[in-house]
């Protein structure tokens, strides 16, 4: 066996040799390297894998030459003779490491880069100053400021309360926010004890123009919603009429406007947001719809830890890949970085924020399987 001791230090020298002990000793009873390949466990594999990246070597290589590494060491057992392939090989190695750092460093400075956003609305330019905005708001902006009013569907977390308060921004609106709502005096108001009407940020925005984001929106009663259509569709809206002369039929502001946002189309709960109802058809149908998923490159800008990222960006493409029940959204992203840069270890980090939300262990298992092992062995060094 080669002893691998001068190029791995010994914590992760003894973990390897710990989950290698199958092949160690399959090699010691003269075993093939193929017929070893073929029996090789996952967790074996994963080792392998690792093995690689700590040799700076692509762990999509062969598994033959995997175990050949482990058991040979890099030169294979063999003298170290050079061709112009080796060559050729060694160069393009050096070639994909510069490359990766000048990536990693473009990455570095456009996190740190000042972004200045302006937009234009009919002949005025908008400037919004340093912020970052997600990829759908320049869709979005522009349908709002018609007057129209938005359906905006994305997963959890993906932004779409800041999204909102951008466009409120942009567009020099009051901003009201409601969460879900189960009763339509939320939205319409009441007449209390002394006969005054009670006022709601709806009633505010409608008669003196602002935008409302109704926020979880497909977590509301339906029956609740109903109070929204006909101030939705129509110039005019009936709200409780107080003794201070406060409410009754009101005339809608022209720069009166409804974002709503959900996890869903309305039309009821799904496998990942079992708790959603379904909506009326005639509530939709005011609305002019805008999906949205996750802008990775503005959660990269925004949690300021690339390698942390890249782990928690890892995990959620290989929950898709599995098509498993499970939300990794960019807050991951976010509070991990802020953890880490407090000096939470990052296994305390990744249970909080990824895997202490409903992950099995073996699910977890198959998706560590899958990502990049090389980021695996970034996050624990780190």
């Amino acid at each position: 066996m080669f002893d691998h001791s001068n190029t791995i230090e010994p914590r992760r020298l003894n973990k390897l040799t710990e989950r290698l002990v199958g092949v160690s000793d399959g090699i010691q009873r003269g075993s093939e390297i193929a017929i070893i390949a073929d029996v090789l466990t996952r967790d074996e594999r994963s080792a392998l894998s690792l093995l690689c990246t700590l040799y700076r070597l692509s762990p999509q290589m062969p598994v033959e030459d995997k175990i050949a590494l482990w058991v040979h060491g890099p030169d294979g057992g063999k003298a170290a003779t050079l061709t112009g392939d080796d060559l050729d090989r060694m160069v393009a190695q050096v070639t994909e490491r510069l490359e990766s750092k000048i990536e990693d460093l473009e990455r570095q400075v456009a996190a740190t880069r000042t972004v200045r956003h302006e937009i234009v609305i009919g002949d005025e330019i908008v400037d919004l100053g340093d912020v970052h905005v997600h990829e759908v708001f320049d869709e979005i902006l522009p349908t709002v400021a018609v007057g129209e009013n938005v359906y905006l569907v994305g997963p959890a977390g993906s932004g779409k309360t800041t999204i909102a308060k951008q466009v409120a921004e942009a567009l020099g609106l009051d901003f009201y926010c409601y969460g879900a709502i189960k009763y339509d005096h939320d939205v319409v108001g009441y007449v209390d004890a002394t006969g005054a009407y009670s006022q709601t940020n709806f009633y505010k925005a409608f008669k003196h123009g602002g935008l409302v984001l109704m926020d979880e929106m497909d977590a509301s009663s339906s029956n609740a919603l109903l109070a929204l259509n006909a101030a939705l569709a129509n110039d005019f809206a009936s709200f409780p009429l107080g003794n201070d002369g406060e409410g009754g039929m009101i005339e809608k502001h022209p720069n009166f406007v409804v974002i709503a946002s959900a996890n869903t189309f309305g039309h009821g709960a799904s496998a990942q947001y079992v708790g959603r109802n379904p909506m009326d058809m005639a509530t939709l149908d005011r609305f002019c719809n805008v999906t949205m998923g996750y802008d990775e490159s503005l959660e990269r800008a925004i949690a300021g830890n690339d390698t942390w990222v890249d782990y928690v960006q890892a995990v959620r493409h290989a929950v898709a890949h599995h098509k498993m029940r499970y939300v990794v959204s960019p807050r991951a992203s976010v509070k991990g970085a802020k953890l880490l840069a407090a000096g939470v270890s990052p296994q305390r980090v990744a249970a909080q924020t990824i895997w202490n939300k409903g992950f099995s262990e073996t699910d977890k298992q198959k998706i560590m399987d899958e990502i990049e092992v090389g980021i695996i062995a970034n996050v624990e060094a780190a």
